[in-house]
C-alpha cells in the first residue's frame, strides 16, 4: 500500500515535469487565442492617455509642437474633451488607470488609427501596430511607445488568462 503511494507520487511528479516543458507552447497558444484581448488592452491604454510603459502620453496638447499657438492647442483640447465620453465608451477591459487629464492625448478622434491595429507573432513575442496611414508619424511623435502592453496590462493579462491556464496545466 505504501509503495503504491510512492509510485503515484512519482507518476504525478513526472507528469508535472512533462507539463513544465509545455509552458512556452501554452503561453503562445493563449496569446494567439486571445490576441484581441491584447489589442484591446493596448487601445484601452491609449484611451486612458497611457503609453506602452504605463506612463502618461507626452507631449500633452498644450505642449504639442504641431499647434502654432496656445489658442489652437486649447481649442483642440476642448474639442477632444467634448468627445471624452464617446471615447471612454470604447474601453473594453476593467480600467487599469485613472481618468486622464483633459490635456493628455488619447490618440483617437474618429477611430481609424485604433480600429486598424493588428498583432503579429514574432518568435516567442508579438508585435502590435496599425495599418493607419499616419501610424508611423503618431508612433514617432510619442517616442515609439504607442504600441505595446504596459506593465499594468501585462499583469491583468497574466492574472486573468495565463495564470489560470498554467494552473490547469500543472494540476
Amino acid at each position: 500500500l505504501y509503495i503504491m503511494g510512492i509510485r503515484e507520487l512519482i507518476r504525478k511528479y513526472t507528469k508535472i515535469q512533462e507539463n513544465i516543458k509545455n509552458i512556452p507552447a501554452v503561453i503562445n497558444g493563449i496569446v494567439a487565442r486571445d490576441k484581441d484581448i491584447l489589442l484591446s488592452l493596448n487601445r484601452d491604454q491609449m484611451l486612458l492617455g497611457r503609453n506602452a510603459e504605463g506612463e502618461v502620453l507626452t507631449p500633452s496638447y498644450l505642449n504639442d509642437p504641431y499647434f502654432k499657438s496656445n489658442l489652437q492647442a486649447e481649442a483642440y483640447a476642448r474639442m477632444k474633451y467634448k468627445l471624452e465620453q464617446e471615447h471612454k465608451a470604447r474601453i473594453e477591459n476593467p480600467t487599469l488607470y485613472p481618468d486622464k487629464d483633459k490635456d493628455t492625448p488619447n490618440l483617437i478622434v474618429t477611430g481609424p488609427f485604433q480600429d486598424n491595429m493588428f498583432i503579429l507573432p514574432e518568435g516567442e513575442s508579438f508585435i502590435i501596430g496599425s495599418s493607419y496611414r499616419d501610424s508611423n508619424d503618431i508612433e514617432n511623435k510619442y517616442n515609439n511607445l504607442v504600441f505595446g502592453i504596459s506593465p499594468e496590462s501585462k499583469e491583468y493579462f497574466y492574472k486573468n488568462f495565463i495564470h489560470p491556464a498554467l494552473l490547469k496545466l500543472l494540476q
